[in-house]
């Protein structure tokens, strides 16, 4: 995990000293899940932190659902906003689940706050029988 964070430091480090600044940062806020778990409950609290580069390229850390600190990487594509909306969809990979590195895949809706900021909602299908198909909520301004 410790190493996880550390690459994804160096990347979005050099990727500054080369002048590729993200476009967008966001804040990750919170999820419902749709399926009760075998064992205990679900975290719906997910605080973190996500940047995204005009490439596509998203990288992140979160609280899971798990009660666990994940860091992730993947590849969105979103649409063009109209009447201040906007739809995407991302797939990459997600660590701090039982697998060293689990997939992770999501559409969701951005409505537009201001010129700047919005608010996203994303729907993650089940990745694995034992998990649960989750909506999730954050925040996002762009630069």
């Amino acid at each position: 995990m410790i190493r996880a964070l550390i690459a994804s430091a160096l990347i979005c480090t050099s990727a500054q000293a080369e002048g590729l600044t993200p476009s967008t940062i966001g804040l990750h806020i919170g999820s419902h899940h749709f399926t009760a778990r075998e064992s205990g409950t679900w975290n719906d609290s997910n605080p973190g932190l996500y940047a995204r580069w005009d490439s596509g390229l998203v990288m992140g850390t979160l609280r899971n659902s798990e009660r666990r600190q994940s860091v992730y990487a993947a590849y969105v594509m979103e649409s063009q906003r109209w009447n201040g909306l906007s739809a995407a969809v991302m797939v990459g990979g997600i660590t701090g689940y039982s697998r060293s590195v689990s997939p992770m895949a999501s559409a969701s809706v951005a409505a537009a706050v201001t010129d700047r900021a919005s608010v996203r909602v994303s729907l993650l299908p089940k990745a694995y029988p034992k998990g649960s198909a989750v909506v999730h909520l954050s925040t996002e301004w762009r630069f």
